[in-house]
């Protein structure tokens, strides 16, 4: 009988690996995650020792408790830093090319599985008045083999709010046009892309740069749920997402469900975003 029972159980197992695949990815803006030492290019800040032993603790302890597939990361200083922290989270594989911002913080990845990883810190999203600007920090394209698809995970982290209202909104609009033109080559050597956009859209729910990639065809996952559960950020007593998850069509006819938790209960040391999670259970 209980031979029976154990079969059973096997058998449900394998079924449900045959006809699902699972992926999870954590994002997190880790406020500022500088290192010791000065970056004589950038206007970066210096931490203390002590300081940095304690945000690296507090970060590395979130991620090995959460631990997803893929971590997106904003605002690390360096590869230096991702390095120590991935070994510290047990992670083999991690990617990061510093971008265009003056204070020296990007946008990295860490991951169990291996990643093509595309920089676009270079690529031109010009706005009227300046033909030339670029991503403020980068928009790299992780390419990964999830099975027989593949997937692209697009990690953002859009100009700030701080400053003038409508010069920040007019350069998180021209970034937009600049994922959706990446998107745009993505289809152009793929015809079945499952694209995942994430990362710190520096956007409250509603606004322009976030309806822009709606009426493109996105699917904003945040959406499917109350501001109350999912902020990622509180300024001023206010509650809003800055983080976000977003899927293409393709992700989404081939979901058999998904979930998004973001995880409130961090030390406000770590950093001022809290971190989302993301899981899709697709469709073999």
């Amino acid at each position: 009988m209980f031979r029976k029972i154990l079969f059973s159980f096997v058998f449900i197992l394998f079924a449900f690996a045959v006809y699902a695949e699972v992926l999870t990815i954590l994002e997190w803006n880790v406020g500022n995650f500088f290192d010791t030492t000065d970056n004589p290019n950038t206007k970066d800040t210096i931490l203390t020792e002590e300081e940095y032993a304690r945000k690296m603790q507090l970060i590395a302890g979130q991620i090995k408790n959460v631990n997803a597939d893929i971590v997106a990361l904003c605002e690390i200083e360096n590869e230096t830093i991702l390095a120590e922290l991935a070994i510290k989270c047990g992670y083999e594989y991690h990617y990061l090319v510093e971008g265009n911002d003056e204070r020296g913080i990007n946008v990295a990845m860490m991951s169990k599985l291996e990643a093509e990883y595309t920089s676009n810190r270079t690529m031109k999203v010009p706005y009227k008045g300046n033909p030339n600007y670029r991503f403020s920090r980068d928009c790299p394209v992780a390419k990964i083999k999830l099975g027989d698809k593949n997937v692209y995970i697009l990690i953002n982290h859009l100009k700030s709010m701080l400053g003038d209202p409508i010069k920040t909104e007019q350069k998180r609009i021209a970034q937009v046009g600049g994922i959706l033109d990446i998107i745009d080559r993505i289809y152009q050597t793929d015809e079945k892309p499952y694209i995942i956009l994430t990362g710190d859209f520096n956007s409250h729910r509603m606004t322009e740069p976030l309806n822009i990639l709606q009426k493109a065809g996105l699917t904003i996952i945040n959406y499917s749920y109350k501001e109350t559960a999912t902020f990622t950020h509180v300024y001023r007593g206010e509650k809003h997402d800055l983080d976000y998850f977003m899927i293409n069509d393709i992700v989404r006819n081939n979901l058999r469900s998904f979930a998004m938790f973001t995880f409130h209960k961090i030390d406000k040391k770590a950093s001022d975003h809290y971190p989302v999670l993301l899981k899709v259970d697709m469709k073999k």
